[in-house]
């Protein structure tokens, strides 16, 4: 009542999360579901029965399937069921989260009924993980909660990692950009966000501001800035960011950024065996095993140091088939779903490319080990140390001493990287070895597999890109330490060794800078069909004479304007270089 026919954005997330499965159990509301759940997946109950029922069952006879279905409940999500029940402890904890997106789903239906039309609820407060936890510590899976249209429109609270010790930069802001796609993807759901703006926990006017150009660069339809008070600093920040962005507003409004050809995995299975522990929640000393949250965003910052429009695609989004989309697919973690990973050796085998750090998807959701992903890899056995559970940039990895050391070579010259965190050897069956340690073992295999190639690095490539990225500083909160640390130092040595070893891998962009650190966007306008490139200088220093290369063999363009500048503008046969200087941000119409 009141409203009128103007529709509402509501935030249906605060900090939310569904009860741990030690509370969730004890509803037997719920443990019918779960049931329900399991039968409709044709899961055998003899998988699924405690080890302390089992026992119990051991002493009846005669009870039929009926009755002992009767007996199944939630798991506990410990380590030790873990280890007994397999399937019981995957099940348990994916239904959880399968929970919490059907509950924001009445939820958000229930919006839908009540208040007036174009109503959005929006994922709020909602923290996807860039190391800082494990991903599902609190049981949610961001791609169930939007495939099933448990919210209608995207935020989130990830600009709060400035003060926690695994965010690398605003930078990290992009990696939301495209992580928000891919969850937006489903039902076309807008994408806004918060951008935390608190001068009193020591968020610096730089951050604020490229923060809110990096947002605007990957088409947010909206800005929360949060929470300007008290600093007038702050507001003069925001105005200044404001009053660039409204230049472009209309043109960003109604455009979208270009789908990339390469995609990074978030894989639901590693997800769930990542959170196998005694612990039901990980505290701020022991946060648990972060190094695959970490290492999806921290190898999508490479990758777009290496110049690489970069995706990211659900372990559910292989099942549905949007793997077609993509050239290159990047696997993250070392547990994929045998339906999963079926689907991605066929799509390798008729052309597809897969890049794996350390992990391979190895395992299946159940924690068998995968004789396909062995095949794909062109491996035979495989041994990973995980030395770490964790290696935030501004906190272990700054103190954390290299396991070994890989070498390559190409055109006559040797490249090296230092292994952090997991190292993983193979032994080599149809896959050829193109990297080794330094005792010589196999670090790196490339194989043919069909029409396609599958590379296996037994490292953390991502991670390693930040090891020497900031000063011995402490870590603290707000203060002249690591927290504020905006634009970090990254390992040179890295880039060019994955260049080296990637290069031929991946797609050639249409868009390029010459800067690593200055990221390129090409963007189209769903109306017009117009493209437009964004332009976020994260080098925290302005850089003159920066080049920017688009590819007329694959955009028609023949005419390239700043929308704040006066830039030159060459074309050398289907390269047009576009010359200026940026500060921050710039953006470019072509014609």
């Amino acid at each position: 009542k009141g409203l009128g026919e103007l529709p509402q954005r509501i935030k249906l997330i605060e900090e939310s999360s569904p009860p741990p499965l030690v509370v969730l159990r004890e509803w037997e509301k719920i443990n019918e579901k779960f049931r329900n759940y399991l039968r409709e997946r044709n899961i055998s109950v003899y998988d699924v029965l405690a080890v302390d029922q089992i026992e119990e069952i051991a002493k009846e006879k005669g009870l039929t399937e009926q009755q002992l279905w009767a007996r199944v409940k939630l798991g506990t999500g410990s380590q030790q069921e873990s280890i007994a029940r397999p399937v019981l402890y995957y099940h348990s904890n994916y239904f959880r989260a399968l929970l919490f997106a059907e509950n924001c789903k009445n939820a958000t239906k229930l919006v839908e009924e009540i208040f007036p039309a174009g109503t959005i609820t929006h994922s709020g407060s909602f923290f996807p993980s860039t190391g800082r936890n494990p991903a599902m510590h609190s049981g949610v899976d961001p791609f169930l909660l939007f495939s099933e249209r448990g919210v209608t429109g995207y935020s989130s609270e990830i600009s709060w990692g400035l003060n926690t010790p695994d965010f690398p930069g605003v930078q990290t802001l992009s990696y939301e950009g495209a992580l928000a796609r891919a969850l937006s993807k489903y039902f076309n759901t807008p994408m806004g966000t918060y951008l935390i703006s608190y001068s009193y926990y020591g968020y610096p006017a730089d951050f604020i501001k490229v923060g809110a150009y990096t947002y605007a660069a990957q088409c947010f339809s909206w800005i929360l800035y949060f929470d300007v008070k008290y600093y007038p600093d702050t507001f003069k920040t925001v105005k200044e960011a404001n009053y660039k962005i409204g230049v472009i507003e209309d043109r960003i409004e109604n455009a979208e950024v270009e789908p990339a050809m390469i995609a990074i995995g978030w894989l639901t299975s590693t997800d769930i065996w990542d959170i196998a522990s005694d612990k039901v929640e990980p505290s701020w000393y022991a946060p648990g095993n972060t190094i695959y949250s970490g290492e999806r965003a921290y190898l999508y910052l490479l990758l777009r140091h290496l110049q690489v429009p970069v995706d990211v695609i659900g372990e559910q989004d292989i099942v549905k088939g949007y793997l077609k989309n993509y050239d290159v697919y990047v696997l993250v973690g070392d547990h994929i779903s045998e339906e999963a990973a079926k689907i991605l050796s066929d799509w390798v085998k008729e052309g597809g490319i897969l890049i794996s750090v350390a992990g391979g998807g190895i395992r299946d959701q159940y924690n068998r080990e995968s004789e396909l992903m062995r095949e794909v890899f062109g491996i035979k056995e495989e041994k990973l140390i995980k030395r770490q559970n964790s290696l935030r940039p501004k906190l272990e990895l700054l103190y954390a001493k290299p396991l070994d050391v890989i070498e390559i070579e190409k055109d006559g010259k040797k490249y090296t990287m230092e292994a952090y965190g997991y190292r993983q050897s193979f032994e080599a069956g149809q896959g050829k070895i193109i990297g080794r340690y330094s005792n010589g073992e196999a670090a790196i295999v490339m194989n043919e597999y069909g029409k396609g190639k599958a590379m296996i690095i037994g490292t953390l490539p991502g991670t390693c890109y930040l090891k020497g990225a900031y000063p011995l500083k402490p870590f603290g909160r707000g203060g002249e330490d690591l927290s504020v640390y905006n634009y970090p130092d990254y390992n040179e040595k890295v880039r060019k060794f994955a260049g080296v070893l990637l290069g031929e891998m991946l797609p050639k962009p249409e868009v390029w800078t010459d800067n690593a650190i200055v990221e390129a966007n090409l963007l189209k306008d769903k109306k017009t069909g117009s493209y437009y490139v964004s332009l976020v200088n994260y080098n925290g220093k302005p850089v003159k004479n920066l080049k920017v290369m688009i590819d007329a063999g694959q955009i028609d363009v023949r005419e390239v304007t700043s929308v704040f500048q006066k830039s030159k503008t060459e074309k050398n046969r289907d390269i047009v270089t576009v010359t200026l200087d940026i500060n921050d941000f710039d953006f470019l119409i072509l014609k």
